[in-house]
């Protein structure tokens, strides 16, 4: 669960953070992370954790390649979906 600020710009986790972010089947590397931000039950808000340099682009792509079974029927070879949206944008 989590709260969200007016302006959709920070999301904060209630009580703690996860010690991983996935996409999909990935775990996305700390270094491509903001600094958490989390809020307990007072609703004190804080960040924890360390901030992540980022990546200087528009759009990155996580590939995985398991077998699953997301691909059945046999006949489909792939799937994709998205790990977030920007919410000025909708893209």
């Amino acid at each position: 669960m989590f709260i969200v600020e007016n302006d959709y710009s920070i999301h904060y986790c209630s009580e703690k953070c996860l010690d991983e972010t996935h996409c999909g089947d990935i775990i996305v590397p700390d270094e491509h992370l903001q600094q958490c931000h989390v809020c307990d039950k007072e609703k004190k808000c804080d960040r924890i954790g360390r901030k992540g340099d980022g990546v200087n682009a528009e759009f990155i792509l996580y590939v995985s390649a398991i077998d699953t079974n997301r691909c059945q029927p046999i006949d489909t070879l792939a799937t994709a979906s998205f790990c977030q949206l920007e919410p000025d944008k909708d893209r």
